[in-house]
């Protein structure tokens, strides 16, 4: 049986009404590493990170990306558009992430080029492909507080667009309310102030995962199961080993020679 290890709710209060569960069909739910930080926490650990991300969202995605493909040694080589993590209408994600096969290998300027234009026109997709591409790299799993997050964002973004499509739709039959019409700017407006506030958290978070390192990481709780899981061919399996415990040492016993002489002086007094 293999377990994972436990994390804990950062206490996301605001959308609590949204489940934290990982979902089945996550195909990183199953990861054994976990994130050096969560997105809740994220404004903490790295606070001009998470503000840069928020307020210049572009090119920080586009530095971020850059910054991610670097550290792993990948970049231009490795560079597709999204990293080949989202499609578009009819087009698959594997052929949008094609799309940059045409480019020279190795050329850093086309690269360069592209990433600025994914960038400025696509920056929370491409904040999120940085992002995606640090969890696959690191086998880490999604955070529940990070869930909730993203699952309000997208709530408020969805309402948001109902609120604005309502408005334009009742336009065309009747004169709308002034305050109808305050009421949709205003939940466009909270809808991106905290999309915004998401990209900096995950900006942030990436920036912090990043430095902490590139390779693999493997909770020692997982290790452990992992090990017990899969032992070592031949079916010699670990064995675990007590602490050094301090083990009392046996006594010598001296026993010393007697002279033939002395026994006898010692037998004739008796």
């Amino acid at each position: 049986m293999s377990t994972v290890p436990e994390q804990k709710d950062c206490g996301a209060y605001l959308c609590c009404c949204f489940s934290a569960d990982r979902r089945d069909d996550d195909p990183r739910a199953g990861n054994p590493a976990t994130w050096e930080v969560s997105m809740c926490n994220s404004f903490c650990k790295d606070p001009c990170c998470c503000l840069a991300g928020m307020i210049l969202p572009c090119p920080t995605s586009c530095y971020m990306r850059h910054k991610v493909l670097t550290a792993v040694g990948e970049w231009p080589q490795g560079y597709t558009c999204c990293q080949s993590y989202f499609g578009c209408c009819c087009i698959s994600n594997e052929t949008i992430g094609q799309c940059c096969g045409a480019l020279p290998s190795g050329s850093a300027p086309a690269a360069c080029c592209c990433l600025f234009l994914e960038s400025f026109l696509c920056c929370h997709v491409a904040t999120q492909a940085s992002r995606f591409f640090v969890m696959d790299r690191k086998q880490l799993m999604p955070d529940p507080c990070d869930n909730r997050l993203i699952s309000f964002s997208n709530f408020l973004q969805c309402l948001a667009c109902l609120f604005e499509l309502a408005v334009c739709i009742a336009s065309l039959i009747t004169d709308v309310p002034q305050g109808v019409i305050y009421a949709s700017w205003a939940v466009r407006l909270a809808a991106d102030l905290f999309l915004l506030s998401l990209i900096g958290c995950m900006t942030a978070q990436t920036n912090v995962e990043i430095e902490a390192g590139v390779d693999v990481k493997i909770a020692s709780g997982a290790q452990a199961v992992m090990a017990h899981d899969n032992p070592p061919p031949g079916g010699v399996q670990a064995v675990h080993m007590q602490p050094d415990v301090p083990v009392a040492q046996p006594v010598p016993v001296v026993v010393q020679a007697v002279p033939v002489a002395a026994q006898q002086a010692v037998h004739m007094q008796r």
